[in-house]
């Protein structure tokens, strides 16, 4: 089974944190589920890019490994 990982990455952004993020930018719903939607490919094919490399994989990991990052970045995103 093929894993969709754009499909992925919309289904946690869009919906009611989209509307959240919208109001908090002055934005429609619709305006920024649009916008979220163009930037989706860039930010995926970034990371596809660094893990591709040799070492890119290792990188990414020592990255969120270093304390700055506990995946909670889109949980205070209307603070």
């Amino acid at each position: 089974m093929a894993i969709d990982l754009m499909q992925m990455l919309k289904s946690q952004v869009t919906g009611q944190l989209a509307g959240k993020l919208g109001s908090h930018l002055g934005e429609s719903p619709q305006a920024t589920t649009q916008g979220l939607d163009a930037i989706f490919p860039t930010v995926l094919g970034g990371l596809m890019k660094q893990v591709s490399q040799p070492g890119g994989a290792a990188k990414i990991n020592e990255t969120l490994d270093q304390g700055d990052y506990d995946g909670s970045l889109l949980d205070n995103i209307t603070r």
